[in-house]
């Protein structure tokens, strides 16, 4: 018994090594394996005799390199052969032949097909993409996919409705919670758009950092309203928002994205509502906040606007120009002769951009003199403007100067804070509050419209984005007060006790909010 039960586990593991898997590839019906030494082996070509690696030790190479010797034509005995049968006929190789049938070969495909999986995956692609939920139901989209992937099962419309509706309310519950383990605050922006049949909507964008230090933007709500433009409809909006959301506890600021003119309902209303149960910082006094961006694209509008038979001019004289190779190199020849510095290019504007609209005025503002003599030469244009036009072109484009610059700082910060803004917007009020007071008649037009925008901006958001320098260590207290003593002179030192006393009570109510929120944390872990 003691001879068995040594010899057993020798045969039972001995067993597994003679054991060979049966080689199921078709190239082994042109390869045959030779031992070149011990633990080596080599694959050997039957029509060319060229051998190839297969093992060494414990290491097996694959079949690739041998499927590629017999398919694209490595082997010189098969090359031989189908020049061989190319002569003698063009019928197809028959049966006995050695020549590896084309598309022999089959590739092992992926068993790991999940049709819920996928049907979440379109349903997510819809919503990046905003493609039509109808698409499933597109016969070439069909097409396509059954090409991808027979097994899958494309669903209708109304499935894939079900689908996203799912997949929003499972992204819901996840923020709700989110929103409740949040320390801070929440800020809120919003949108209005009315379509060509007169439907208004309303957007409302939720932005907060989580405890990772994590900037976040979500759109809590996207709904139609009957009149978006009237106060209670979005106060509406915005409180139904707060609500089902349970954030009201925790709004810190709103930005409304609004023509300056109905901006002070909107905000009134609301900041009466949250006032009452004390749920706002500072007692509402950094409530609002207006759009930076919006600011300056109503701003430039007017601006434009003031001026607008003269950029229609100047964009038909750009048209003339451009309209045959032999108007561009004629109008060239005159740059040329007139000796005229070419800084900037000709280009036509995009009309709801205003940004490219000042860039075509600044541009064709340096080719004012070639605009007159061409006209003087060139019986079929009539369209240059006026040595006045020119001169009031060249003060609109003065002003449109600040408004893109601030636009290009702003913009083109990768992660821009509000401490970006206050720099921006106290150097543009300050410049057109200098100018609304000078003696040429034209600037102060056109400056004085700028400047009451940019003073309704100012009043509402000062305070928030004085504090935000306030925050930033490279300029703190110091700047603030240098700037606002530029603006307001010897009234400065009542708006910096503003500021000075908003940063004390803000830190008030930190250290107060802090502590309750340690509080709850400590009784939610149970310690």
């Amino acid at each position: 018994m003691e001879g068995v039960s040594d010899t057993e586990p020798l045969a039972l593991e001995a067993a597994p090594t003679s054991r060979r898997r049966r080689k199921r590839s078709l190239v082994w019906e042109h390869f045959t394996i030779e031992t070149v030494s011990d633990g080596c082996t080599k694959a050997l070509c039957k029509q060319c005799n060229q051998s190839f690696a297969y093992s060494t030790g414990k290491k097996i190479a694959g079949t690739s390199h041998l499927k590629r010797h017999i398919t694209v034509g490595s082997c010189s005995k098969l090359r031989q052969e189908k020049r061989q049968l190319a002569l003698t006929s063009g019928s197809k190789t028959d049966g006995n032949s050695t020549d590896p049938p084309k598309r022999r070969y089959r590739w092992r495909t992926s068993l790991n097909f999940d049709q819920d999986r996928s049907c979440m995956d379109l349903a997510k692609m819809i919503i990046m993409q905003e493609y039509p939920l109808h698409m499933v139901e597109h016969t070439a989209f069909k097409t396509f996919i059954q090409g991808l992937q027979p097994q899958f099962k494309m669903p209708n419309h109304e499935a894939i409705e079900k689908e996203i509706l799912g997949i929003y309310n499972k992204e819901k519950q996840s923020l709700t919670q989110l929103f409740g383990t949040i320390p801070g605050r929440v800020c809120l922006s919003i949108g209005l758009w009315t379509t060509s049949q007169t439907l208004g909507y309303v957007s409302v964008t939720g932005h907060f950092i989580d405890n990772d230090w994590k900037l976040h933007s979500r759109v809590l709500n996207f709904s139609m309203v009957s009149s978006p433009h009237s106060e209670n409809a979005l106060s509406d909006v915005i409180g139904l928002c707060l609500s089902d959301w349970n954030i009201k506890s925790k709004l810190f600021t709103i930005t409304l994205d609004n023509n300056c003119s109905s901006h002070d309902i909107y905000s009134a209303n609301l900041r009466d509502h949250l006032s009452n149960k004390n749920t706002l910082t500072l007692k509402g006094q950094l409530f609002v906040v207006r759009c930076y961006a919006h600011l300056l694209n109503v701003a430039a509008q007017d601006v434009i606007a003031s001026i607008h038979g003269i950029i229609y001019n100047i964009r038909e004289s750009l048209k003339y120009v451009k309209a045959s190779l032999v108007r561009e190199e004629r109008f060239a020849e005159i740059v040329q002769q007139l000796e005229i510095p070419c800084t900037r290019p000709l280009s036509l504007d995009v009309q709801s951009h205003w940004d490219t609209t000042y860039l075509m005025l600044a541009g064709a503002l340096e080719f004012r003199h070639a605009f007159a003599y061409l006209e003087t030469c060139d019986p079929h244009y009539n369209e240059a403007p006026s040595p006045d036009d020119w001169k009031k072109v060249d003060t609109v484009c003065t002003y449109l100067k600040l408004l893109y610059d601030s636009a290009n700082v702003i913009m083109g910060a990768a992660d821009p804070t509000a401490n970006m803004y206050f720099h921006e917007a106290w150097k543009i009020h300050l410049e057109l509050a200098n100018a609304a007071v000078g003696e040429d008649g034209t600037v102060c037009s056109v400056a004085k419209e700028m400047h009451e925008k940019f003073d309704k901006y100012w009043k509402d958001c000062s305070l928030v984005l004085a504090i935000a320098v306030v925050m930033d260590p490279r300029f703190k207290m110091k700047f603030v007060e240098f700037a606002f003593s530029k603006l307001y002179g010897e009234d400065a030192g009542r708006y910096i006790k503003v500021v000075d006393d908003g940063i004390h009570a803000l830190f008030d109510e930190y250290i107060t909010h802090r502590f309750h929120w340690c509080q709850f944390m400590k009784t939610t872990r149970g310690t």
